[in-house]
């Protein structure tokens, strides 16, 4: 049994494998007692860890270690993937990771994936397996706290779909400035991401993230539905799951 995990920023979330069919996904809090409680579902033979956060990720290979599992963190220059970047060791592991799982989906396909979480990253990838480069712009709950604390009288609101985007009051306001914004920044970045390939209507746009989970997770899914060709919750878990794969 394979165990995968991807630290982030508020949140671990992580996978066992059997082979390659992904048996248990879970997303919990970077402490000891839900990881623990995690462990004790399934017997891990190997972990691979993927992380953006350093402290949660050294809390974690300490109960790792503690608990004496074996366990390797994802190195980027170890990865069968070609780093077009100046700065290849700054790039995030979740992102790498990702790239590997659009792969794993469309392997005949160049990528653009779209990672909705804390912060906002897209990533292109060819079919080659050659990393181009990608953006990265502040999550909804980034941009709301920022609306409030660098203003005098904007409220910071709580991350919705108004029921009509010419909204009526502040709150909405921001809220369906939140909402739309996000779904027009998905569309017109990976507009001009696929405008850079031969033949962009060949390019695969992926979407995954922690914006998918609970009741505004599907309805993101099914407005941003017509924008992607596939949504992947686990597609950062599989992509670590392929790295894993290549080492052994």
């Amino acid at each position: 049994m394979d165990l995968v995990l991807d630290v982030g920023n508020h949140r671990i979330k992580g996978a066992f494998f059997d082979g390659d069919n992904l048996i248990d996904f879970f997303r919990i809090a970077p402490n000891k007692e839900p990881l623990r409680e995690v462990l004790q579902r399934q017997k891990a033979q190997q972990i691979l860890i993927s992380s953006v956060h350093e402290a949660a990720l050294q809390k974690v290979v300490h109960l790792l270690d503690e608990w004496r599992l074996p366990h390797e963190t994802l190195n980027y220059s170890e990865v069968k993937l070609e780093l077009d970047v100046e700065e290849p060791e700054d790039l995030g592991h979740d992102r790498i990771a990702n790239c590997f799982g659009a792969l794993h989906r469309f392997p005949q396909y160049n990528c653009i994936i779209v990672d909705l979480g804390t912060a906002i990253t897209f990533d292109s990838v060819t079919s080659a397996g050659r990393y181009l480069g990608g953006a990265i712009l502040p999550g909804m709950h980034i941009q709301a706290k920022a609306l409030s604390q660098y203003t005098d009288r904007l409220p910071e609101v709580r991350i919705n779909k108004p029921e009509e985007v010419t909204a009526k009051t502040t709150e909405t306001h921001i809220q369906s400035g939140l909402y739309y914004g996000l779904l027009g920044a998905v569309e017109r970045i990976t507009f001009e991401m696929r405008r850079s390939y031969p033949s962009p209507s060949d390019v695969k746009v992926l979407a995954t993230g922690g914006s998918f989970t609970g009741a505004l997770g599907e309805v993101l899914a099914q407005d941003i539905g017509d924008i992607v060709d596939l949504i992947d919750p686990a597609l950062t878990l599989i992509g670590i799951h392929e790295i894993m794969k290549e080492k052994t």
